[in-house]
């Protein structure tokens, strides 16, 4: 999908962390050159994603594995390229969005925003996912094909 659509959805002066990101990736690279203070880290690090502690962020930019385990990436660049850690995301390709949404809310201060990258036919699933622990002014967009490919929203202190 690529960073630069979403850079409008991202307030000025915030704080961006990228969970599955290195330092040389599309989207550390864009944001910061783009002004943003960018904070990155990358499951192939070590770190486990499930229990990681974060301290709190503005927005919250993630790309995180999402095909189904039983799936092969179609894309010959993804499957011969990325780990199996960077593509695979559990039975339905969801247990990161829910992990993320469930576990990092309290990486998020009030009011701060989360924009995921998603996989096709994912979109819908994972706004249901974000409206369900807090996430309201909910949003998917699409990509340059018209495909759903990013679900955001705000963290709201009530559900």
């Amino acid at each position: 999908y690529g960073v630069l659509p979403i850079i409008k959805y991202i307030p000025e002066n915030k704080i961006i962390w990228c969970p599955f990101d290195t330092e040389h990736s599309e989207f550390v690279l864009k944001f910061k050159a783009a002004g943003f203070e960018v904070v990155y880290s990358h499951i192939c690090k070590g770190q486990d994603f499930f229990e990681y502690e974060p301290p709190q962020w503005d927005v919250l930019v993630s790309n995180p594995p999402y095909v189904p385990d039983d799936a092969i990436p179609r894309d010959p660049e993804v499957r011969f390229w990325d780990p199996p850690a960077a593509l695979y995301g559990g039975a339905d390709g969801l247990d990161f969005y829910r992990a993320i949404a469930g576990h990092w809310t309290a990486a998020l201060r009030v009011g701060g925003r989360l924009l995921f990258e998603v996989g096709i036919g994912q979109a819908d699933e994972v706004l249901r996912i974000m409206r369900s622990v807090g996430f309201g002014d909910l949003e998917i967009l699409p990509d340059p094909a018209g495909i759903p490919r990013v679900v955001l929203g705000d963290l709201y202190q009530e559900i």
